[in-house]
């Protein structure tokens, strides 16, 4: 059955990192270096998580685990989620589903906690094949969360994003837009990600203990609450 994957969203975030206060630094902003950053302590161990997650959608997706990270003196020891994500894929005439793999690599410290993200792996699966997307990243958004995925395809680059944002400039669901640009660092072919939101995608976190079907992905975006464009 079609799951609502605002409410699983915030669930997922609620068990992983802090998304309170501060401004809306993003994690892959220059600014960040000026922050107290703590590195991946290698002699903590990931978390197994467990057998591969059953899906219709010809993926191997695994069950995400978890790592313990040193947040610093104020947040000490935290546990940070391995962040995988499934979205639609709709451009010109082809559509499918992409998925994307990424793991913690830092704790980054600002205002509030928040990971920083290695994407592993991306897979298409557009019309009856699987391939490999290259180029893949996952930025998580700094302290707001306003977070991102981005990608090569088919000779362009991608980002999914988010069309709305609400009080304090922080969304209020998973991505829901796509911007289209002809390379990474390139010129933007097509911004979808406008009010008008004319790129619209759908993106579910992938679970523990879940299993994904192409019913799941059900579009139910709506302004956040303070968004007045």
């Amino acid at each position: 059955m079609p799951r609502s994957p605002i409410i699983r969203y915030y669930i997922c975030l609620a068990l992983s990192a802090s998304a309170c206060g501060g401004d809306s630094t993003n994690a892959s902003d220059a600014s960040i270096n000026d922050a107290a950053t703590m590195q991946i302590d290698s002699s903590v161990n990931n978390v197994d998580a467990g057998d591969d997650i059953v899906n219709d959608l010809g993926f191997t997706i695994r069950t995400p685990g978890s790592k313990e990270f040193d947040c610093g003196d104020l947040y000490g020891q935290q546990i940070l989620n391995e962040a995988d994500w499934l979205c639609t894929f709709e451009y010109d005439d082809q559509s499918g589903h992409i998925y994307m793999q990424n793991n913690p690599v830092e704790c980054i410290v600002t205002l509030s906690y928040y990971p920083r993200y290695e994407s592993i792996a991306a897979f298409a699966k557009i019309g009856d094949s699987v391939e490999p997307l290259a180029n893949p990243s996952h930025d998580w958004g700094g302290n707001h969360n306003n977070d991102s995925l981005s990608f090569d395809y088919g000779g362009k680059h991608f980002q999914y994003d988010h069309s709305s944002f609400g009080f304090g400039f922080r969304q209020c669901q998973p991505m829901d837009c796509m911007r289209v640009y002809e390379s990474a660092g390139g010129a933007l072919i097509k911004d979808g990600c406008t009010s008008a939101r004319t790129l619209p995608i759908v993106c579910v976190p992938v679970e523990a203990g879940e299993s994904y079907d192409s019913g799941d992905f059900v579009d139910t975006f709506a302004k956040c609450p303070g968004d007045d464009s």
